[in-house]
Parts: structure tokens; C-alpha cells; sequence
């Protein structure tokens, strides 16, 4: 066998993908499907093996995504005022498969004090001093928002999402609503499924910039819509047993070059799709 040079990145990205694994049949959809291709979906729900699974380049970016979520999270969870983390909700509407999804974080402070004698720092340091410091100092910035909002934090559920930083500017140009539509319909599941006033979206971006943009989301007949109607189309998919109609095979990018549509080229099932609905197809890609 012929030695080669290794390097740490290579086993990093082997122990990410490590853990990927292909779906398996359910009969629920989860919040974090809604809105993505309807063939995709269709085929996670049947079960069937991916054709193309992530990269270690690709779990990477999901990894770096997963570790400011958890960060930001437990942050949160250190001085008190989260609420909960993972809360499962699950919906049912007439004639669909039940939605179901989790927050990333659910926060809420009815009484200050109480939340700043639960304050507790989450640290592998054992110098007790030390962390006697940190403590306190966690304790005066709490005391801040409590002087700031005196009648607490009413309860409200957060999603998290990090994005490249040229996918964060493109959003600051066209809107986040219309670059990530599917963020906005699993928050709005959030949003039915606790029955809370209100869902707050945080994009950060994972550029060279700390870059974050907060969007609140409230119940409105449009997003209520368009909410209820991909709920309805994917049970429908899901219960005729029939494949839905793939993306189109093409699409202009953003530098107005024709190429092989993203949501086909990063799908995975990516070979599957081209060889059952486009099997002409031949560009290298």
C-alpha cells in the first residue's frame, strides 16, 4: 500500500461526515422542509438512499453553522434567560401529515431576580476564582437588562441561522424573505405551534465580518398561506405515491451565466434526478 501525507483538515471532515446517514421513511413533515424542492422532499420522506450526500466541505459549513447555534445558545442558557432549548412542537391540519420541528431556543424572564440567582457559567475551568469573576460579572450585565426591560422578557421563540457572508449581503439586497423563504416558514411553524405573539429569525453570517440581522415575524394571511399550502402539497405528494415534478433543469446565476439549476446541483439526490427526469443532460458539472 502506498503511504500518503495526511493532514488534519482531511480527518476532521471525515469524523464530520462521520455521522451522516441516509432517511428513512417517516410520516410526518418536519419544519425544516418546508420550502425546499418538493422532489427532495418527497424522496426523504419515502426513504430512498441519497445518490449524493454531503461532501466533507459541505457537513463543514453545516458543522460551523451548528457550533454558533449551540455557542449562542449556551450563552443563553449561562445567565438565565433561556426558557428552553429544543421544544418540541407538532401540528396537524385536516387531511396532511402532522408538522413537527423544534426552536432552536425559546427564551422568557418573569422575574429577574429569580433568573439572576439561577445564573450559572458553563466552563471547563477549574479555577474557581476565575469563574467567581466571570460570574459576577454575567450578574451586573443581567442587572443592566433588568434596569433596561424591568418587566421581563416575554416568551419568544428563536431561529438561528448562519449564512456565507455573500449570502448575507445578497440578502441585505434582495431581502431575507425572498433569499431564505424556507427560514421564514419553519419559524412560522414556531409561531402556530406555541401559540406565541411572535418568532424572531437571526441571521448571522459566517464571514469575516460579525454581521447579524434579526427579522420578527408575526402572523400575517400571506405567510399563513403559503405556510398552510406547502403543508398541503407535500401530504399530497407524500400520499399519491407519486413523484413530483423535479426543478427546472437550468437557471441563470448571479453573474447571468446559464448553469445547471442550484437546487438540482446541490441536491442529494442530484443523480437520481438527472438520470430519471433528465437523462440527456451532459455538461461535466
Amino acid at each position: 500500500m502506498t503511504k500518503q501525507n495526511w493532514n488534519l483538515s482531511t480527518l476532521v471532515k471525515d469524523l464530520i461526515c462521520f455521522n451522516q446517514s441516509d432517511p428513512a421513511p417517516r410520516e410526518e413533515i418536519w419544519a425544516s422542509d418546508l420550502g425546499k424542492a418538493h422532489l427532495d422532499t418527497y424522496l426523504k420522506l419515502k426513504g430512498l438512499a441519497y445518490t449524493n450526500p454531503a461532501d466533507g466541505n459541505g457537513m463543514f459549513n453545516f458543522f460551523l453553522g451548528k457550533a454558533i447555534e449551540n455557542g449562542i445558545t449556551q450563552m443563553l442558557l449561562d445567565c438565565g434567560i433561556a426558557h428552553s432549548t429544543q421544544e418540541r412542537v407538532e401540528i396537524k391540519l385536516d387531511g396532511c401529515l402532522p408538522i413537527v420541528g423544534k426552536p432552536d431556543v425559546l427564551l422568557e424572564v418573569m422575574d429577574w431576580d429569580e433568573t439572576i440567582k439561577n445564573i450559572n457559567i458553563t466552563s471547563d475551568d477549574s479555577n474557581e476564582e476565575r469563574l467567581a469573576i466571570k460570574k459576577e460579572k454575567l450578574i451586573e450585565l443581567v442587572k443592566g437588562w433588568q434596569e433596561k426591560y424591568p418587566d421581563g422578557l416575554k416568551k419568544t421563540a428563536f431561529e438561528i441561522k448562519s449564512t456565507s457572508e455573500w449570502g448575507f449581503n445578497n440578502a441585505l439586497k434582495v431581502g431575507f424573505r425572498q433569499a431564505y423563504p424556507h427560514y421564514f416558514l419553519q419559524a412560522y411553524t414556531y409561531l402556530i405551534g406555541l401559540g406565541l405573539d411572535e418568532v424572531h429569525l437571526l441571521f448571522v453570517s459566517k464571514g469575516s465580518k460579525m454581521l447579524t440581522e434579526e427579522i420578527v415575524i408575526k402572523r400575517n394571511e400571506e405567510l399563513e398561506s403559503e405556510w398552510k399550502e406547502e403543508i398541503e402539497t407535500i401530504s399530497r405528494n407524500h400520499q399519491s405515491n407519486e413523484w413530483p415534478q423535479p426543478e427546472t433543469l437550468m437557471s441563470v446565476n448571479g453573474w447571468g451565466k446559464e448553469t445547471l439549476n442550484w437546487k438540482i446541483a446541490y441536491s442529494p439526490f442530484k443523480d437520481l434526478i438527472l438520470e430519471t427526469f433528465y437523462p440527456d443532460y451532459d455538461s461535466g458539472y
